[in-house]
């Protein structure tokens, strides 16, 4: 079984994750033993804080320990938040730096989407074709590295006029149908990150 704890920094992102997770393992991988747990929710600028880190670390760790007990399980701890306009190999060398060592069978990573986490909706775009919420046809998106605002590019050029983009709820509706199979992090080094980890850990 693996066992997933992630740490992220928004309430999307705490709708999110867990299912962006189990539709890529579920879909992309083919892996079904998987438990997702409830994320912990950090904001960016604490994750930058070594001293914010202890307690959470302590928490994180013991609550995947717990689980991880059978020869064949595996346990991650998975850090995300935006990369906004940091840098997000800085970011990541901040950020992993904060967080204590993690005991045997516990894997720690850290993944930043690119400014923001719509862009990885962005690069899997044609997963939505069709879809009631979304203009028809679906326009191909350019350079994701020159949109600044991946939000708002979502609910000007993808949802249907008058239809507005809430984080809380369309983050996990749309990353619940990312069509994995058109290998939309092709187009994102970031998601390309996201999906390298847990192929990494599965292996």
């Amino acid at each position: 079984m693996l066992y997933v704890f992630p740490i992220v920094e928004g309430q999307g992102d705490e709708r999110a994750i867990p299912v962006l997770i189990r539709n890529l393992l579920n879909n992309r991988f083919e892996h079904y033993e998987v438990e997702v747990l409830h994320p912990y929710r950090m904001p960016k600028g604490k994750m930058k804080q070594a001293s914010e880190w202890p307690p959470v670390s302590t928490l994180v760790f013991n609550r995947l320990s717990e689980r991880v007990a059978a020869p064949a399980d595996k346990g991650l701890v998975l850090v995300m938040c935006d990369s906004d306009d940091d840098c997000p190999v800085e970011l990541k060398a901040t950020i992993q730096q904060n967080v204590a060592v993690s005991p045997d069978k516990i894997e720690l990573h850290f993944v930043a989407p690119l400014r923001e986490y719509e862009t990885w909706l962005l690069s899997a775009v044609q997963s939505f074709a069709g879809h009631q919420d979304c203009v028809d046809p679906i326009p191909n998106v350019g350079n994701l590295d020159q949109i600044r605002d991946a939000k708002g590019y979502f609910e000007r050029h993808i949802l249907k006029t008058n239809r507005f983009y809430s984080e809380t709820v369309d983050q996990a509706k749309f990353s619940s149908i990312i069509d994995f199979s058109i290998f939309p992090e092709d187009n994102c080094r970031s998601l390309k990150r996201f999906v390298d980890i847990f192929a990494r850990i599965l292996q």
